[in-house]
């Protein structure tokens, strides 16, 4: 439930693609009106400059080729001054040549500061009220046209954009449906993408499907053989063994090789039976059952009695709480002869131990926390088990074998946890059970 929730707040790629291109689209819209506006008042800059600079030239023209009086600019759109007449006030402080424009009121004044051709000074050529305002009904259209223009092609990207990020996410929504396709019980689906990328990826997908449909397929023949021709001639292993055993034998190496014979039924057919269990993605109810695992513990410490006498090994065990585990009794019992196995696969005698090696046991902590007097300690708690031994790590190999991995392999099929703590001289492996089952 947790990955289905991490997964839905992820965003989507469809919606990014959208949002991301139109902000792209917004933003180039943008830059382009700016451009135009620039372009429009640069447009009418020019206008106006040429305007005055052309009537500015044709004065010039008029007082050196024209023996009367100069042709002053049209004086319907221009006011003309020199310094020989009386300037306007605002108009006084422009003493050098170029075009200006001057903010008089309401209205922006553009005009023209010029040497005068007799070398008197300067001329001044202005334009009169509104007189520079021809462009508005240009600029206005202008305007429009680029609001249009824009407006169209905006609409035309967004277009372009769902186009182009449909091209990406539809093929993308097929491979997501064909993800959930996976699972061996569904049909195979077919590799029919359009495009050669996603078509890899789907035929990748059929691949995986098919291996998975294959690997599915084994482990039911599997666990149809295990369960089948398997258990047969097991089982009829086993009754011969127990038939033996009814028979007296003179040869006392005779009843303990049927003894061994009869042991080695028993364990083939719970390790056969926990494998089958494990071999499923889910257990069926009806394979769970009422486990004493205080009762478990006491019989397997009885049953290794006589191990633990030849070794001279010795084993406590300390139970604060009984426990009742709801579980299937095999693979109860696998985890406790696994744990034992280990245990008395690596275990030392504590007498047995060097001064030196004596002398380090007695000062490491955790042994005097848990009080192992013994080569083996057993502690039950209300949800933990706990089988601590000592061990020599000079004679210890790199691993403790498959054991641990079956157990570990238990406890994830049934909710528990496993711990393992090695110090230098104490190997600690505990189990910590779920109350609630999985």
């Amino acid at each position: 439930m947790a990955k289905d929730s991490n997964l839905s707040a992820k965003p989507k790629l469809f919606n990014r693609l959208i949002l991301i291109y139109s902000a792209t689209a917004a933003l180039f819209i943008a830059l382009f009106s700016l451009i135009i506006i620039m372009a429009e008042d640069q447009m009418e800059i020019i206008s106006l400059q040429h305007w005055l600079d052309a009537e500015a030239n044709a004065y010039i023209y008029s007082v050196k080729h024209s023996e009367n009086t100069p042709t002053k600019p049209n004086q319907h759109e221009f006011d003309f001054y020199s310094n020989s007449e009386n300037l306007p006030t605002w108009l006084t402080s422009y003493q050098q040549p170029g075009f200006y424009e001057h903010h008089l009121g309401p209205e922006d004044k553009h005009f023209l500061v010029k040497e005068h051709p007799n070398q008197q000074g300067f001329f001044y050529i202005v334009f009169k009220d509104n007189a520079d305002d021809y462009l508005d009904e240009y600029e206005t259209k202008l305007l429009i046209f680029s609001l249009v223009f824009g407006a169209a092609l905006f609409i035309l990207m967004l277009i372009l954009g769902f186009y182009l990020v449909r091209l990406i996410s539809v093929p993308l929504i097929k491979v997501q449906q064909k993800i959930t396709q996976m699972p061996p019980t569904n049909p195979v689906f077919k590799v029919d993408a359009d495009y050669q990328e996603i078509a890899i990826i789907e035929q990748a997908l059929l691949d995986s499907k098919i291996r998975i449909s294959q690997f599915f397929k084994r482990e039911q023949e599997f666990s149809h053989f295990a369960a089948h021709e398997i258990r047969t001639p097991l089982m009829v292993l086993k009754g011969s063994a127990e038939m033996l055993t009814s028979i007296e034998f003179n040869n006392q190496l005779a009843m303990k090789a049927t003894q061994r014979i009869i042991q080695a039924s028993n364990e083939i057919s719970l390790l056969t039976n926990t494998f089958l269990l494990l071999g499923k993605e889910h257990i069926d109810q009806h394979h769970f059952e009422d486990v004493s695992l205080t009762h478990l513990l006491e019989q397997k410490i009885k049953q290794l009695q006589i191990q633990l006498k030849r070794r001279e090994l010795t084993i406590t065990i300390d139970i604060e709480n009984k426990i009742h585990l709801f579980a299937p009794l095999d693979m109860v019992l696998v985890v406790i002869n696994n744990l034992f196995k280990n245990a008395l696969n690596y275990s030392i005698n504590h007498s047995s131990i060097n001064s030196t090696e004596k002398n380090e046991f007695n000062a490491d902590t955790n042994y005097k926390r848990i009080d192992l007097a013994a080569s083996i300690h057993v502690k039950l708690m209300p949800d933990k088990l706990t089988l601590s031994n000592l061990y020599n790590p000079s004679e210890i190999e790199q691993g403790f074998g498959y054991g641990l991995v079956i157990i570990e392999r238990i406890c994830e099929h049934l909710g528990w946890k496993l711990l393992i703590d090695k110090t230098t001289h104490i190997f600690n492996v505990s189990i910590i059970f779920n109350t609630t089952p999985k």
